[in-house]
């Protein structure tokens, strides 16, 4: 008999409970990997399980083939969360995952600039050229990250995952406000996580925005899942 003091938080090697958030993301990839790209933000309450849903997502994706990369926004315990965080990670996650001869192939003037965030993304360990000036910095680098989202995914469909964009600091929700607006064709879903609890400690002030606010509506077919265990409620919502 388990006594009531026990916690309520166990954790089960099998995803238990989450068919319908799994189902609607493993359509988003299979709409990806025919052409069509997909946005999908996971929200809920801090530890109801949205890391898992996405990890296990991201296990099944690698199985049929695609590539996932991922990162992670970070709190600062201020305002701002720390500048292209998750977008360096998930650049160092590519480097770990992928050989030279993918990286000679993605990696050139089109997309050099992403070496200010990652050095070692251009040969030689070399950053991006500081002749950039600097008004076009920011563009060089949103184009060239989308233009390596574009060609990895000519190679096979890719996964990028945000954690936490509740933590976002501007630069970062500029840019995958940036990348989910411009995706027409390419073979990628964004998915993005985000705790809803969060959400009105975030809206103050006059340039702060809620981490969703920066992203395009989504369509009708965005729906609310199924009430979880506790009250929890998370929602899985795909774009395009």
């Amino acid at each position: 008999m388990i006594g009531d003091a026990m916690s309520a938080r166990l954790s089960s090697p099998i995803l238990i409970g989450r068919m319908p958030e799994m189902g609607a993301l493993e359509a988003a990839f299979g709409r990806a990997a025919a052409g069509s790209p997909a946005v999908v933000l996971v929200g809920g309450e801090a530890g109801i399980g949205k890391s898992r849903l996405v990890r296990e997502f991201a296990d099944r994706a690698r199985d049929a083939g695609g590539l996932v990369l991922d990162g992670g926004c970070v709190s600062l315990g201020s305002e701002e969360g720390l500048p292209f965080a998750p977008i360096a990670e998930a650049l160092r996650g590519l480097l770990r995952i992928a050989d030279a001869s993918v990286l000679a192939g993605v990696i050139d003037p089109a997309t050099r600039e992403l070496g200010r965030l990652v050095p070692e993304l251009v040969a030689g360990g070399t950053e991006a050229s500081s002749e950039t000036p600097a008004e076009w910095a920011q563009t060089r680098l949103f184009d060239g990250f989308l233009v390596l989202l574009e060609r990895l995914g000519e190679r096979q469909p890719v996964v990028l995952v945000i954690e936490d964009i509740h933590w976002a600091d501007r630069s970062t929700r500029d840019l995958l406000a940036f990348i989910a607006r411009r995706l027409r064709h390419e073979r990628v879903v964004l998915i993005a996580t985000y705790r809803s609890d969060e959400l009105h400690r975030r809206r103050c002030g006059p340039h702060r925005r809620a981490p969703a606010a920066a992203w395009p509506a989504p369509p009708a077919r965005c729906r609310a899942a199924r009430r979880a265990p506790g009250r929890r409620r998370a929602r899985a919502c795909g774009g395009r």
